[in-house]
């Protein structure tokens, strides 16, 4: 506080209580929402404005959109000095959603690969029923032949079902291939 006198600050704002655990800063938004164009902040430190970078980096990117300038104390930022600080930090954001982007789309694309949870059956045991619902067997004794649920075999054999009867004079390996997306190997 007595940092800020010194910068002869006309008002002040606190946020008590706060812990780096909890980051609830209501005079901060408070603040943020009763800024105007030409408003000057001032801050003792960064830590004092958010908790983490690409908060922090969001918060000069508003005040920039805003109009309202900022000044840190202890790391010497200064926007009505360095009006920079507002495009590195503006490239900080672009960064930071650069890399959530590139993270996300790889998340995704691991999961279309994953393809969910793992069949009970083999790739053998999956051709086997299928060829054994196509030669008329029951879902009931198809999967009393495996120990699995009724729901396992109709989880498989639903997206083939309007198909069973062409599967029933395909080859072993063309089924596999149909299946699968892949031919057995020799």
């Amino acid at each position: 506080m007595e940092e800020l006198r010194a910068a002869n600050c006309e008002t002040f704002r606190v946020d008590e209580g706060i812990s780096r655990r909890s980051f609830l800063k209501p005079e901060l938004d408070r603040l943020m929402q009763e800024a105007v164009a030409g408003d000057v902040l001032v801050f003792c430190s960064l830590d004092r404005i958010a908790e983490y970078q690409r908060d922090l980096a969001e918060f000069f990117v508003k005040c920039q959109v805003l109009g309202v300038d900022v000044v840190v104390l202890r790391e010497g930022l200064n926007t009505l000095e360095n009006p920079g600080v507002f495009q590195v930090m503006a490239a900080f954001v672009g960064f930071g959603r650069g890399l959530d982007d590139e993270r996300r789309a790889l998340a995704i694309e691991k999961a279309k690969r994953k393809q969910g949870r793992p069949s009970k059956l083999s790739e053998e045991q999956q051709l086997e029923a299928v060829e054994m619902k196509a030669s008329g067997k029951t879902i009931s004794q198809i999967a009393a032949t495996f120990s699995v649920s009724r729901a396992t075999i109709y989880s498989l054999l639903e997206p083939k079902t309007s198909k069973l009867d062409a599967f029933a004079n395909i080859p072993r390996d063309e089924l596999r291939e149909i299946m699968f997306g892949k031919r057995e190997q020799n």
